[in-house]
Protein backbone atom coordinates (compact mmCIF):
# COMPACT_ATOMS: atom_id res chain seq x y z
CA UNK A 1 0.00 0.00 0.00
CA UNK A 2 1.38 3.39 -1.00
CA UNK A 3 1.09 6.36 1.37
CA UNK A 4 0.64 9.92 0.12
CA UNK A 5 3.11 12.01 2.10
CA UNK A 6 3.18 15.01 -0.23
CA UNK A 7 1.89 18.21 1.29
CA UNK A 8 1.74 19.82 4.68
CA UNK A 9 -0.78 19.45 7.48
CA UNK A 10 -2.01 22.70 9.01
CA UNK A 11 -4.16 23.33 12.05
CA UNK A 12 -6.58 26.28 11.91
CA UNK A 13 -8.03 27.84 15.06
CA UNK A 14 -10.67 30.55 14.75
CA UNK A 15 -13.87 31.94 16.17
CA UNK A 16 -16.60 34.37 15.18
CA UNK A 17 -14.12 37.10 16.11
CA UNK A 18 -11.45 35.92 13.66
CA UNK A 19 -8.45 33.68 13.34
CA UNK A 20 -6.29 32.86 16.35
CA UNK A 21 -3.72 30.62 14.72
CA UNK A 22 -2.70 28.76 11.60
CA UNK A 23 0.22 26.42 12.25
CA UNK A 24 2.18 24.16 9.90
CA UNK A 25 2.21 20.92 11.90
CA UNK A 26 4.35 19.11 9.33
CA UNK A 27 7.22 21.55 9.90
CA UNK A 28 6.89 21.25 13.67
CA UNK A 29 6.82 17.47 13.46
CA UNK A 30 10.01 17.50 11.38
CA UNK A 31 11.74 19.79 13.91
CA UNK A 32 10.67 17.46 16.73
CA UNK A 33 12.04 14.37 14.98
CA UNK A 34 15.34 16.07 14.12
CA UNK A 35 15.80 17.25 17.72
CA UNK A 36 15.09 13.74 19.03
CA UNK A 37 17.59 12.22 16.61
CA UNK A 38 20.24 14.75 17.63
CA UNK A 39 19.53 14.06 21.31
CA UNK A 40 18.65 17.74 21.81
CA UNK A 41 15.90 19.29 23.87
CA UNK A 42 12.72 18.65 21.93
CA UNK A 43 10.42 21.48 20.94
CA UNK A 44 6.70 21.02 21.54
CA UNK A 45 5.30 18.12 19.66
CA UNK A 46 2.22 18.19 17.47
CA UNK A 47 -0.02 16.51 20.03
CA UNK A 48 0.75 19.23 22.60
CA UNK A 49 -0.17 21.95 20.12
CA UNK A 50 -3.44 20.24 19.17
CA UNK A 51 -4.36 19.60 22.81
CA UNK A 52 -3.71 23.23 23.74
CA UNK A 53 -5.80 24.53 20.83
CA UNK A 54 -8.76 22.26 21.62
CA UNK A 55 -8.53 23.10 25.33
CA UNK A 56 -8.55 26.82 24.49
CA UNK A 57 -11.55 26.32 22.20
CA UNK A 58 -13.46 24.48 24.94
CA UNK A 59 -12.60 27.11 27.53
CA UNK A 60 -13.78 29.89 25.19
CA UNK A 61 -16.91 28.10 23.97
CA UNK A 62 -18.92 31.32 24.18
CA UNK A 63 -16.84 32.61 21.24
CA UNK A 64 -17.89 29.73 18.97
CA UNK A 65 -14.33 28.56 18.39
CA UNK A 66 -13.39 25.94 15.82
CA UNK A 67 -10.23 23.87 15.36
CA UNK A 68 -9.62 22.10 12.03
CA UNK A 69 -6.85 19.98 10.46
CA UNK A 70 -6.23 20.34 6.73
CA UNK A 71 -3.67 18.74 4.45
CA UNK A 72 -2.63 21.14 1.69
CA UNK A 73 -0.15 21.12 -1.16
CA UNK A 74 3.47 21.46 -0.08
CA UNK A 75 3.66 24.71 -2.06
CA UNK A 76 1.25 26.43 0.36
CA UNK A 77 3.05 28.26 3.16
CA UNK A 78 1.94 29.22 6.64
CA UNK A 79 2.56 32.86 5.74
CA UNK A 80 0.24 32.64 2.72
CA UNK A 81 -2.52 31.14 4.85
CA UNK A 82 -2.09 33.81 7.53
CA UNK A 83 -2.34 36.48 4.81
CA UNK A 84 -5.48 34.81 3.43
CA UNK A 85 -7.00 34.85 6.93
CA UNK A 86 -6.24 38.58 7.11
CA UNK A 87 -7.47 39.47 3.60
CA UNK A 88 -10.43 37.09 3.26
CA UNK A 89 -11.24 35.36 6.54
CA UNK A 90 -14.33 33.64 5.12
CA UNK A 91 -12.29 31.99 2.36
CA UNK A 92 -9.73 30.83 4.95
CA UNK A 93 -12.52 29.43 7.16
CA UNK A 94 -14.07 27.64 4.16
CA UNK A 95 -10.67 26.14 3.33
CA UNK A 96 -10.21 24.98 6.93
CA UNK A 97 -13.67 23.40 6.94
CA UNK A 98 -12.66 21.18 4.03
CA UNK A 99 -10.47 19.29 6.50
CA UNK A 100 -11.08 17.31 9.66
CA UNK A 101 -12.90 18.98 12.55
CA UNK A 102 -11.16 18.64 15.92
CA UNK A 103 -13.54 20.95 17.78
CA UNK A 104 -16.56 23.07 16.96
CA UNK A 105 -19.38 24.36 19.12
CA UNK A 106 -22.59 24.04 17.13
CA UNK A 107 -25.48 26.47 17.37
CA UNK A 108 -27.43 23.80 19.24
CA UNK A 109 -24.84 23.97 22.00
CA UNK A 110 -23.49 20.48 21.30
CA UNK A 111 -19.80 20.14 20.68
CA UNK A 112 -18.27 18.17 17.85
CA UNK A 113 -14.99 16.47 18.69
CA UNK A 114 -13.31 14.24 16.14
Amino acid sequence: MERNTDGNVFVFSFSREGFEAIVNLTAIDQEYVMAKMADETSPRDVSNILNMMVLRARYNEHRGMEVWLVKLDEEVSEEELLQMAEDDPQAAANLARMGECLYRKKATGREVIA
